[in-house]
């Protein structure tokens, strides 16, 4: 499997005229699609690892109670499948996950249909592509703000933020 599709990697197709690729609205684009993507690689693989630990925890909680370990074999993997779901619900990593791969695939779509001179970027003007840009980039983060806070408020204000 030799290449990798466009709509697989982390990458996002560059613009063709220099004026576009060279403008500022175009490096906080890019730089905002790193970070989401960035984001959800994070957020999918810590939520993964804590899924499979605790599913090989709760496992091995029966098989130890089978083989008669002593108890404190068994109440150390049960008190482990707590601390893991634990931060799950602290730091949300499933949701988050999902929120940022939505937002970046967005962005993905958008960046696409940019480069491709596509509506809304079908102008002659650069200016008006990249003011349509700008738009999209700031409702993205003005909606994943919202979502995030969101969160965190029906999760009591529990979880990790900058």
């Amino acid at each position: 499997m030799g290449t990798n599709p466009g709509w697989m990697s982390d990458e996002l197709p560059d613009p063709a005229d220099p004026e576009l690729s060279g403008s500022a609205v175009w490096a906080a684009y890019r730089d905002q699609f790193a970070s989401y993507s960035s984001g959800a690689t994070t957020n999918r693989l810590s939520y993964q690892v804590a899924r499979i630990v605790s599913l090989a925890a709760a496992a091995a909680v029966t098989v130890s109670a089978g083989l008669s370990a002593t108890a404190w074999v068994t109440a150390s993997l049960g008190a482990l499948i707590v601390v893991l779901e634990g931060l799950q619900q602290l730091f949300q990593w499933h949701e988050n996950w999902i929120a940022y791969r939505t937002a970046t695939e967005t962005m993905r779509q958008h960046a696409i249909d940019f480069v491709a001179g596509v509506a809304p970027y079908d102008s002659a003007e650069a200016r008006d592509r990249l003011a349509h840009l700008a738009v999209l980039r700031r409702d993205v983060a003005l909606r994943e703000s919202g979502v995030w806070a969101g969160r965190m408020r029906s999760a009591g204000g529990r979880g990790g933020g900058a």
